[in-house]
């Protein structure tokens, strides 16, 4: 199949990328059963034309271009159309079995992360023992300037919005309605984050380094800081329940399994696994604890 006519016919037909090429006779065949079935997904009504129009080649590698014939012989034509045929299917195949697969998985994940919901949710939460991760509530990225700033915004940092301050009174307001007894609170050094306990009105936050943004807001955070988040996370306090308020890079650096998604304000309700780690029970917006009463 290395035929100088066929090499010409293929650098001028396709210039830079000879994927499709053309042989004669017994040479064309051998290639053929080399490669078996050919790595093209698709056989577009165009496709099928050319095979039609050009039944006699073989194909190597990942092609793309029909060329022109520079052979009188070969007959692989009929089975490459077979082949493209049985290709479409195996892929359809399996693209279905993945979709089924994976919806099982995401069912799988939404139920896990619903454990506990609703009244059973704030039963458990009364009782402690469970440690609630939470991004701090809504907070607009641009950065105020020193007209907008809050008074007590000396370093200009971002800070919660108008949403971001309602949903944190709301929220504080629901844990004393509801009877949550909160012990310790952990919170990022960052004004935004010590905005939100100041609006939910918790007991006095120790504002912790390891869950700050490092002055860079929403980027990635180190290893050291996930693992800190990690082993904090899993120290379920008695008889109350301890909150965590940091930033996302944090949350999904540390758990990534459980984080996708999370929106500002919600949080991760975690309780022991039984082996010195967390598990997930709940995820919950910042919006839904007032309703979690009703």
């Amino acid at each position: 199949m290395g035929s100088k006519k066929c090499e010409a016919a293929t650098s001028e037909s396709n210039p830079g990328n000879a994927n499709l090429l053309i042989g004669d006779g017994a040479d064309a065949q051998n290639a053929n059963r080399e490669i078996g079935v050919p790595r093209v997904l698709q056989p577009t009504p165009e496709l099928k034309f050319k095979l039609g129009r050009y039944p006699k080649f073989c194909v190597k590698g990942n092609w793309s271009r029909m060329l022109p014939n520079c052979g009188p012989s070969g007959t692989v034509g009929p089975r490459l159309t077979e082949a493209l045929m049985k290709s479409q299917w195996d892929v359809s195949r399996n693209l279905a079995v993945v979709a089924v697969i994976s919806g099982v998985l995401l069912a799988a994940a939404g139920a896990s992360a619903q454990e506990l919901q609703g009244k059973a949710l704030v039963n458990a939460l009364q009782h402690g023992g469970y440690v609630i991760l939470m991004r701090h509530a809504n907070s607009p990225r641009e950065l105020p300037t020193a007209q907008t700033a809050d008074p007590e915004n000396v370093k200009l940092e971002r800070q919660l919005d108008e949403e971001g301050r309602t949903t944190a009174v709301a929220f504080g307001k629901a844990l004393r309605d509801l009877k949550i007894p909160i012990g310790k609170v952990f919170s990022s050094p960052t004004y935004r984050a010590l905005e939100m306990v100041r609006y939910t009105q918790l007991p006095s936050a120790q504002a912790t380094p390891e869950l700050g943004d490092n002055g860079t807001s929403m980027q990635l955070t180190k290893e050291s800081q996930a693992a800190w988040l990690q082993k904090q996370a899993a120290e379920f306090p008695s008889g109350s329940d301890t909150i965590i308020i940091t930033h996302q890079p944090n949350i999904s650096g540390a758990f990534p399994q459980w984080s996708a998604g999370l929106a500002e304000g919600e949080a991760l309700i975690l309780a022991s696994d039984g082996k010195g780690g967390a598990r997930l029970v709940a995820r919950l917006k910042i919006e839904e604890w007032p309703k979690l009463g009703n």
